[in-house]
Order: C-alpha cells, then sequence, then structure tokens
C-alpha cells in the first residue's frame, strides 16, 4: 500500500531474509538458531509496526486490515523483555481460542483431540 516508503524504509538484510516463503524446511537447524531467527524477526516486525505507528506521512496504515493482524499476532507472539524482542514462553501466550493461527483466516482457531491438532 506504500511501496515508495517500504523500499525506504527496509533495511537491505529484510530483501534477502524475506524473499522467500518462511517455510519449516528453511528454518536454521537447531533449538538456539531457530530461537534466534525467530527472534530476529520478532524484532523486523515490531520495528516495522514501530514505524507505522510513528511515521507522520504514513501512519494512517495502522487503519489497514492486514496491518492490524500484524499487530495483533505480533503481541500475541513476542514480548519486550530487557530491551529485546523475544518469542513468548508457552506460558505467557494467549489461550488457543484467542490466537490468530493464520493471516489469512483469522476467526480460525485451534483444534485438538487426543493427538491430533488442527487449525479449522
Amino acid at each position: 500500500m506504500a511501496p515508495e516508503w517500504l523500499h525506504s524504509f527496509a533495511p537491505e538484510e529484510w530483501y534477502e531474509r524475506y524473499t522467500h516463503r518462511i517455510e519449516e524446511y528453511r528454518l536454521p537447524k537447531g533449538k538456539e538458531k531457530r530461537r534466534e531467527f525467530v527472534e530476529t524477526v520478532g524484532a523486523d516486525g515490531a520495528a516495522l509496526l514501530e514505524a507505522i505507528f510513528t511515521t507522520p506521512e504514513v501512519n494512517w496504515l495502522r487503519h489497514v486490515r492486514a496491518v492490524e493482524i500484524l499487530r495483533r499476532v505480533w503481541v500475541q507472539q513476542f514480548e519486550r523483555l530487557d530491551g529485546r524482542w523475544r518469542f513468548r514462553e508457552d506460558e505467557s501466550i494467549p489461550p488457543a481460542a484467542q490466537m490468530i493461527c493464520s493471516p489469512y483466516a483469522i476467526e480460525a482457531t485451534y483444534g485438538h483431540k487426543l493427538t491430533s491438532w488442527w487449525v479449522g
């Protein structure tokens, strides 16, 4: 919705990091490397949201549905601790019924029965 602004705002490393859709097989191997990557993504998203909400020329973007969904997902998944964006621990995330499971269908919730989990 504001490609010129985004191009001027986005750091060069974002183009490499987000050129391809993030899929399970593309994630770093190892628990610590994955956490580091997820926290980098969290910081990137938080920086983007902060810029949208504080830059007068584009703060109208806060009213765009996709930006509001991004903001809600970031609140659910990340928290700022000791000056860094951290992935929330299991005990600090919202209940499954309140979680946004998919940005494409925000009303979809997690389902669980025995050992099966699904979104829908």
